[in-house]
């Protein structure tokens, strides 16, 4: 038949529990969001997993058909921050001044041409252990040419705009 919205096919993961009995422990899903018309739809791709004692699946994240993403975490806690999103970056040897992580945002120019637009870096000051430093720093470009450092804010807070250099302490 006709795709529908809400139809589409997964692969259910289950795993033994202590008391032998088996219970769901995962899910994905393709499912249909949006039917244009006839057999034209579009699918999103959605991520189950089991929390904390709950009987049934729930969705942690959701890729959608136009590239969008959605990461989210229900539970009980009302005055806290969780890391619903974590961004590694890993070495095999030892990690210097200016190693880190970033985002970096993509968008199409005026000739649909993809290109990076903008980028959010986390990066070490100081490396070393006892030591560790960090800062954040953004990166915007102009001219059509490359990314480039506009504000840093370092680790003691201090920030920076057009400079590496922060100036500015937070008070």
């Amino acid at each position: 038949g006709a795709p529908a919205n809400g139809l589409g096919t997964s692969a259910l993961f289950r795993s033994e529990d202590s008391g032998g009995g088996i219970i769901n422990t995962g899910r994905i899903s393709s499912v249909i969001t949006n039917v244009t018309s006839g057999s034209s739809f579009a699918a999103d791709l959605v991520l189950e997993t089991r929390t904390g004692g709950a009987s049934t699946t729930v969705e942690v994240a959701r890729f959608s058909s136009v590239g969008a993403a959605r990461f989210s975490n229900a539970d009980s806690a009302a005055a806290t921050v969780l890391d619903v999103l974590t961004l590694g970056h890993n070495t095999n040897v030892a990690a210097t001044s200016g190693f880190g992580a970033a985002i970096l945002l993509h968008g199409a120019d005026s000739t649909s041409s993809d290109k990076p637009i903008g980028r959010l870096s986390a990066i070490f000051t100081d490396a070393a252990n006892a030591t560790a430093t960090s800062a954040l720093t953004f990166a915007t470009r102009t001219g059509g040419g490359a990314l480039t450092e506009r504000v840093r804010i370092d680790g003691s807070g201090s920030v920076g705009i057009g400079t590496a250099a922060p100036r500015i302490a937070s008070t």
